[in-house]
């Protein structure tokens, strides 16, 4: 079969043909359907990128990937929820069997301690015509049949916004404010805000054609703040939402300054929630006698999403109750994953997402 293999960092990925994957007995075998690539991937194949990333990382040679869309091919001897033909969403987040706190994102990265033990046991992504997976990693489609494969494995990103929505104990009716909204990451999470019930939503982003975008999903509810360097106040922000909001969702991607990060902390109400899902690799200040004791405020961290998320996420996607239309897919054949990688990295924004197709 054809994959995608990285095996010379300054080549970048070459299309091989490999071995089908072994059948475990509590795994499955998968044909790609459609294959996610997110924005970060190009950094974990490129040389100058690849060394400085701080967590375990697959050993050379590997195929690449994250979560994708398929359809069962076979699956193992103790595996019974799925049956070859099945249409499924892939998760590539694998956990060591009876250790869940030890995990990694097969075909990517591990950033918890114990994940190269993972990514040993599990190498290679879903960048193939076939490739394997833990069992439970792997959910039927159900309602969700009736979307576009290409659209549906975009629902990683929309499950993670999903996740963080949750750990903010989100109301309908309540306002939020979303950093990083014209990204992949940030521009889901406005779209599942609106279609959950949120009041009123605060975009704030760099790009001012995505912005506009948002506002146009529901000129009533999305308020669009374009980002200035040091110039984005929280004062900005209340006045954007006409009011304090209650809760604060960062989807900013890998950024050095922290300044948005801490004004839009500093536009919530008292009693508010900021949950931080972005890439921020700086100090974010916090105000501790005014914020944490006069506002009482809760920060979380969130990162990915439960595997008991899925199938809320898959009926909402199916039933329409998420509406996923907007979402654009830029769909590059296997032959020319390389390019796939790169154009999410440089080119695919906030509507649009890159997918891989056999």
């Amino acid at each position: 079969m054809k994959a995608a293999v990285l095996e010379d960092l300054d080549k970048g990925l070459q299309i091989k043909d490999v071995p089908e994957p072994g059948l475990r007995p509590d795994a499955a075998i998968i044909r790609m359907v459609a294959a996610f690539i997110p924005g970060a991937m190009l950094e974990l194949i490129k040389r100058e990128t690849r060394e400085q990333i701080p967590w375990p990382l697959p050993q050379l040679p590997y195929t690449p990937g994250a979560d994708a869309i398929g359809v069962i091919e076979k699956v193992g001897e103790e595996v019974r929820h799925l049956v070859p033909g099945q249409k499924v969403y892939c998760d590539d987040y694998v956990t060591l069997p009876g250790e869940p706190s030890v995990g990694a994102y097969v075909g990517l990265l591990g950033p918890a301690p114990g994940a190269e033990i993972v990514l040993g046991m599990w190498p290679d992504g879903c960048l193939a015509e076939k490739f394997s997976l833990p069992a439970d990693c792997v959910a039927p489609l159900g309602i969700a049949e009736t979307i576009a494969p290409e659209q549906l494995a975009r629902l990683g990103y929309i499950g993670t916004s999903y996740y963080a929505i949750q750990r903010g104990c989100f109301e309908p009716g309540q306002s939020v404010i979303v950093n990083g909204a014209t990204g992949v990451l940030g521009v889901g999470t406005v779209r599942l805000l609106l279609d959950i019930g949120a009041a009123r939503v605060i975009a704030v982003g760099r790009r001012k054609d995505i912005l506009n975008g948002l506002e146009e999903l529901d000129p009533n509810r999305v308020k669009a703040v374009e980002w200035h360097e040091n110039r984005t106040e929280a004062d900005t922000l209340i006045e954007a939402a006409g009011e304090r909001a209650d809760l604060f969702i960062d989807a900013v991607g890998f950024a050095g300054n922290s300044s948005t990060t801490t004004a839009c902390i500093g536009a919530l109400a008292k009693g508010g929630k900021a949950v931080l899902m972005g890439g921020i690799n700086s100090v974010v200040p916090i105000d501790y006698p005014s914020q944490m004791i006069g506002l009482q405020l809760t920060i979380k961290g969130s990162e990915w999403f439960p595997r008991s998320a899925v199938r809320n996420l898959l009926n909402l996607a199916g039933s329409g109750a998420l509406n996923m239309s907007c979402f654009k897919p830029c769909i590059f054949p296997l032959e020319k994953a390389q390019e796939a990688v790169e154009a999410a990295a440089y080119t695919a924004r906030g509507f649009e997402h890159v997918v891989v197709v056999p």
